[in-house]
């Protein structure tokens, strides 16, 4: 890879801002700091009828609240307590009316890990949930897996160089635990080695709440501190491209 690829965090991460810690706090780790995000969605096709007599239908509600509860395995009696896997069934549409079994279910949710290896892993086994409990109700189901960001994963160096220039900065340094939230600069990892940081904002909402705001009293200093990171990163890239 050439030496120059290595300026990753530059004008990509200022956009990592977070309210996760206090004003003057500054906070990384080596690896993964966010998961990976991927989105799955099931649709079931049962057989409608009347609610009165369900035996003539295949009812794809009750197919629904089974899944919802067996694909917790995945996580409570598949995955190691060790490793981080997160599974959330966050839709559950079906039917229009109080005295009607339904023909159709729709299910979606997502999945969060920090290791590839069980990344990759997922999909197959939630798969295989799905088909045998719909098989065995008699309910046709479709499964669709949409894989997003993976994790981040901040390569030690430049983890280590961030530290020291927020250090240098004012910053006060706090290495986090994995989040299990997602980060498209997470892409950008894929290609080049980096590291992706946490900047306290200040007291407020969480960062997804219609009120949460940033003390502003956080930009100039976190603007400086990405602009010397710049040079420092630039000064030893430079320097390794230099011809010995």
């Amino acid at each position: 890879m050439p030496a120059a690829a290595l300026t990753v965090f530059g004008r990509s991460s200022v956009c990592i801002i977070r309210l996760i810690l206090k004003l003057v706090n500054l906070g990384t780790r080596t690896g993964a700091l966010t998961a990976a995000v991927d989105r799955f969605e099931i649709t079931l096709s049962g057989q409608a009828t009347h609610a009165a007599v369900p035996e003539k239908g295949r009812d794809p509600v009750v197919c629904a609240a089974h899944l919802i509860t067996v694909l917790q395995t995945l996580v409570s009696r598949d995955t190691s307590p060790l490793d981080h896997v997160l599974l959330s069934v966050t839709q559950l549409t079906s039917g229009n009316t109080w005295n009607v079994i339904p023909e159709k279910s729709y299910l979606q949710g997502t999945v969060r890990t920090l290791s590839e290896e069980t990344r990759k892993a997922v999909p197959e086994k939630i798969k295989l949930i799905v088909e045998g409990i719909s098989r065995g109700l008699g309910i046709h189901a479709a499964f669709h897996w949409e894989p997003g960001p993976p994790a981040t994963n901040n390569d030690e160096h430049w983890a280590a160089l961030a530290a020291a220039v927020a250090e240098e900065s004012g910053y006060r340094i706090k290495r986090l635990e994995p989040k299990l939230g997602g980060e498209d600069f997470a892409y950008y990892q894929q290609k080049i080695p980096g590291a992706f940081v946490n900047i306290g904002t200040g007291h407020s909402f969480n960062h997804h709440h219609p009120k949460f705001t940033v003390d502003e009293k956080a930009l100039l200093p976190a603007s400086k501190f990405f602009s010397l990171l710049a040079k420092k990163a630039l000064e030893q890239v430079s320097l390794e491209a230099a011809p010995h």
